[in-house]
């Protein structure tokens, strides 16, 4: 093949009505669609054949968007299925001479600089669950044996499942319910049950930081209130003052018989502190991220140093490494394993995609979804030596077993630490309480920040523009909604919340991105048998990245995360049907089930039900309506498209033309059949297709030549 220069055009569809020849078949202006001709131009061995294919699309009203590159093809050996040529071709596409690098949407904010980002994702990862619930988890599932699932999951579903969010984002640079109704309309209902869940957990995280902020208060004291009797024992005390003074806990869910006024003021306080972070969308917190997501490792590293040099820390560190091997038998090990990596990550809760969205187009997520979860998984166990340390203590103190020194997941927070810090002379008990809080305050800033904003992004991208106001709008209703969190039953509130929430919901979300992401993006058909090692998805990454992906991101997107997303799913609604709420009143068992099943029922709503202005245009296997193809033109204007040069000898030009009678059809046809007639369009490259998941989402199609092309 004779090296050439390619000029391809890259068209976002536009509105073509005035059109004198805009004529459906019967003869009346067509509203609703456009045809593009599409010329594909093949040289090879000194001839060179056109092939025609129109295709008709909807009508949209957004600009033409035009890029130019120049590709040199050395031989017929860059189409060749091999790893070397693909990514010859896709360095080649990037680096094409005189591309027009589109801008962002003039409304998208973007992150001040990469180390923004990367801080604002760590912030949001390692939160308050790396402290509380990691520990906690370890604490239930037998020590160490817990470690063991824990990690697999991290690299089996974590560290995969972090890549396809962050790519999902920065790819199209849309909130969670518009990449995901783009990919499919069919996927738009995982959309909104991101904002659900992200709004839901938002009501009862800020409670944690409420308890840290009245703990926090408190540490200035001398003495410290949780260490003032000395006829108990430290574990003693720190346990009623967190019961009776802090939380002022009643008998049960029903038995709501006042506020407790401190935690009223130390809610109104968070919620003002998240919202004043968040107004001004990423622009401020990226900057609140420098203190938030830094301090924390700071003040954890104190606290490690305090724990393992404790007197007892020792056998509190042997039952955090040593795996109780029968605990591996059984599922609930696994699945709380694999629960606490969706809590810690964040993934199926949408804020990564959100997060992403900001990124500029070349942002290296692939080392990010590396780095991120190894930085959470790396705190959490560092943070257990702190935590199972100071346990060992006060077992050492009480004369227990260190597995039977707690009672309730929320002890190891605001019983073992208080306990254990009290310990420690006049001043440094304050120093290292107020240290302690503080960090818990930080690490929960970040984390509520980034919830709260899955939904401010939701309702912006849905059309209310006011930042501000969708700021104070939402975490106005979300403290009224978490007031019954700070009366006597408050507690209760928030356990049945923390249980149920993201029970099945962040499971289903996850399948949904996957399989979208997957088997409906871009519907690719790779060369050589490869179809199974590579997506659209990572070609249009690797594309903005220059380099090429390596195809265990496909094999781990297509293969083993469905099946294992799949039984979590299954096997939460079997944990759910057994568990302690099962003998509790009528209305508190139907609570429950509404919490575990309102996000997959509206992941299954949407399957069914159309999104809102969704155009039945007569083909929606590619979801495509006024939404998607706008969105598949983002996907084009992004510079991604340069991964279709794995194709690198066809040039591409997109013209938007009148629809064409059926006399003009025919003829039409006739020129493709003598081209196919003549041989000269029987070249591999030939059978380019570009369908549903191509730049602008378009509908039926010709294809022309033979095998082994590239879908694009």
């Amino acid at each position: 093949m004779a090296a050439r220069t390619t000029p391809p055009a890259i068209v976002v569809p536009h509105d073509n009505h005035s059109s004198s020849n805009n004529n459906s078949a019967g003869g009346a202006p067509d509203s609703r669609f456009v045809v593009y001709t599409e010329t594909v131009h093949l040289t090879r061995g000194g001839r060179t054949s056109d092939t025609t294919t129109t295709t008709t699309g909807p009508a949209d009203t957004h600009k033409i968007a035009t890029s130019t590159a120049t590709t040199n093809t050395k031989s017929a050996a860059h189409l060749s299925g091999s790893s070397n040529a693909r990514a010859g071709l896709l360095a080649a596409g990037d680096s094409a001479q005189g591309a027009e690098e589109p801008a962002p949407e003039p409304h998208r904010d973007q992150w001040g600089g990469r180390a923004e980002f990367l801080l604002a994702c760590i912030g949001y990862t390692v939160g308050i669950g790396n402290i509380w619930r990691f520990p906690s988890q370890v604490y239930e599932n037998g020590g160490g044996s817990f470690l063991i699932p824990y990690f697999l999951a991290v690299l089996l579903l974590g560290i995969p499942l972090y890549l396809v969010e962050l790519a999902l984002g920065q790819v199209f640079q849309k909130g969670t319910y518009h990449v995901l109704r783009g990919l499919h309309w069919r996927a738009h209902g995982a959309g909104l049950a991101t904002a659900l869940i992200s709004f839901l957990v938002g009501i009862y995280y800020n409670i944690i930081i409420t308890w840290s902020l009245v703990y926090l208060f408190n540490s200035f004291k001398n003495p410290l209130p949780w260490a003032d009797d000395p006829d108990k024992t430290s574990k003693e005390d720190a346990e009623q003052f967190f019961q009776e003074s802090v939380l002022q806990r009643s008998d049960g869910l029903g038995d709501v018989t006042k506020i407790v006024w401190h935690l009223f003021g130390t809610l109104v306080l968070a919620w003002v502190v998240v919202g004043c972070v968040i107004c001004k969308g990423v622009k401020s917190a990226g900057k609140a991220v420098y203190v938030t997501a830094v301090a924390p490792f700071l003040l954890l590293t104190l606290l490690f140093f305090l724990g393992v040099t404790r007197e007892g820390a020792g056998e509190g560190i042997k039952f955090y490494l040593q795996p109780d091997w029968s605990e591996l038998v059984h599922p609930d090990t696994w699945v709380a394993a694999c629960n606490q990596i969706f809590f810690s990550l964040g993934v199926g809760y949408g804020t990564l995609i959100t997060y992403a969205s900001f990124n500029k187009p070349d942002e290296d997520v692939v080392f990010d979804s590396k780095l991120i979860p190894g930085i959470n998984a790396f705190t959490s166990f560092f943070g257990g030596f702190a935590v199972f340390g100071m346990l060992g203590e006060l077992a050492r103190e009480s004369g227990e077993e260190v597995a039977d020194v707690v009672d309730e997941k929320t002890g190891l927070v605001f019983v073992v630490y208080p306990a254990a810090l009290a310990q420690l002379p006049t001043g440094a008990a304050q120093l290292f309480s107020v240290c302690f809080f503080l960090m818990l305050f930080f690490l929960g800033i970040d984390s509520q920040m980034a919830i709260m904003e899955v939904v401010t992004t939701f309702m912006y991208d849905m059309g209310s523009k006011r930042k501000v106001l969708n700021t104070v709008a939402v975490c106005t209703v979300s403290f009224l909604c978490s007031l019954l969190m700070v009366t006597d039953a408050g507690y209760f509130w928030f356990e049945l919340l923390d249980d149920y929430v993201g029970l099945l919901g962040p499971f289903g979300v996850a399948l949904v991105e996957v399989v979208a992401a997957t088997y409906v993006y871009g519907k690719e058909r790779l060369t050589c048998g490869a179809e199974f090692r590579s997506t659209r998805l990572l070609l249009d990454l690797g594309a903005r990245l220059n380099r090429q992906l390596s195809g265990v991101w496909a094999v781990a997107w297509k293969g083993w995360i469905p099946v294992i997303l799949a039984f979590l799913m299954v096997w939460s609604v079997v944990v759910a049907a057994g568990d302690e709420y099962t003998d509790e009143a009528g209305w508190i068992q139907a609570l429950k089930w509404l919490l575990v099943l309102s996000p997959p029922s509206l992941i299954v709503l949407g399957f069914v039900v159309p999104p809102r202005n969704y155009k039945r245009d007569g083909n929606t296997d590619n979801g495509s309506d006024g939404t998607s193809s706008a969105f598949w033109g983002s996907a084009a204007r992004g510079g991604e498209r340069f991964a279709v040069t794995e194709v690198a000898a066809l040039q591409l030009v997109q013209q938007p033309t009148p629809l064409p009678s059926p006399k003009d059809e025919e003829q039409q046809h006739s020129r493709n059949t003598a081209h196919m007639a003549s041989g000269n369009n029987d070249d591999d490259e030939s059978n380019y297709n570009n369908a549903g998941g191509g730049a602008t989402g378009m509908g039926s199609h010709h294809q022309n030549g033979s095998n082994g092309g590239l879908m694009l």
